[in-house]
């Protein structure tokens, strides 16, 4: 299959993505162009945004049907899922007035978020034609790493350099915009055994997160760039911000409910911590509640099984 791919761009691919329907590939590459492709390699379109800079991030809209196009220079072009046949303008174009890094879409809560170094901004998707902004978070310890959003929950999770994670909630909970936890990635020694650090004393930072993904109802896995997987147990932070119930999130009573305050929720426990790479962990994806792939910067890609006691087996991998 790779094989019909070979020099279909003039450019450097930055970014590839699936429409939301998997219909076809998109590839955007430096110059700012976004190619689609079918899965047999043949060219479907291109979308043409002059002048735009590299393309960052890709993101399908399935419930507008449409594609985010979101370029270095912090300009976004929105386009029509289906125009890349006719090589159509893009709908909208905005100037998000800060070089972005990375985005993340959560379709369910009609935002999005993109990140510059330090900040990261939130917009609405509820048109077609407009994407106004609901805030920016304050500045982040360190480089913004990744996003992503523990849907169905109105929160997103933010992965710094420093090894700091961070929580923040959108739209729809009552008190949007508020960081409501922060908690720091786990060291771990040679065999990716999770060291206990006592009080605030460190005595290495720890490793920054470089993605992560989230199995509702409460659990966070983690890949870090000293190539640990990490599982998360969120359920405390779920039941204290009252996020397990989405219903009362739309009541006329929310306006005399407090704030859960973060000094009071315990940080998120981390249950289970592996060596799984020798180098950066570049993406996970759970298969199902026992299995677990994952890929590194060490060219290995590894399909993990999660025992019952704890214990993590390599089933097979790909790769060097």
């Amino acid at each position: 299959l790779f094989s019909h791919f070979r020099n279909m761009c003039l450019s450097a691919v930055t970014y590839l993505a699936t429409d939301h329907d998997s219909r076809y590939i998109m590839v955007g590459d430096r110059d700012g162009d976004v190619s689609s492709f079918a899965y047999t390699g043949s060219a479907l379109g291109k979308w043409v945004h002059e002048g735009s800079g590299a393309v960052t991030s890709l993101i399908s809209d399935a419930i507008h049907d449409r594609v985010l196009v979101i370029h270095r220079s912090g300009l976004l072009g929105i386009w029509d899922a289906e125009s890349h046949k006719e090589g159509s303008p893009p709908m909208v174009v905005l100037n998000l007035k800060h070089r972005l890094l990375t985005a993340v879409l959560c379709p369910l809560h009609h935002v999005f978020a993109v990140a510059d170094s330090r900040r990261v901004s939130v917009y609405r998707t509820t048109t077609a034609t407009e994407i106004p902004e609901q805030y920016i978070s304050l500045p982040h310890k360190g480089d913004i790493q990744c996003i992503h959003f523990l849907s169905p929950y109105p929160v997103y999770v933010v992965a710094d350099s420093t090894g700091t994670l961070t929580m923040w909630s959108v739209k729809p909970y009552p008190w949007a915009g508020i960081q409501m936890l922060t908690w720091e990635n786990v060291n771990s020694d040679e065999d990716g055994d999770a060291i206990v650090v006592l009080g605030n004393l460190r005595d290495k930072q720890a490793p920054a997160v470089q993605c992560m993904q989230f199995t509702n109802p409460y659990t966070l896995w983690t890949g870090a760039d000293d190539g640990t997987i990490t599982r998360w147990n969120l359920k405390g932070a779920v039941l204290d911000f009252g996020l397990q119930d989405l219903s009362w999130l739309h009541t006329a009573k929310q306006t005399d409910m407090k704030c859960p305050s973060a000094e009071k929720v315990p940080p998120p426990h981390a249950g289970l911590t592996w060596k799984a790479h020798t180098d950066s962990v570049l993406g996970i994806q759970q298969l199902d509640p026992c299995f677990l792939v994952s890929h590194g910067a060490d060219n290995v890609v590894i399909l993990w099984q999660v025992l019952s006691s704890g214990d993590i087996v390599d089933v097979g991998r790909l790769g060097q």
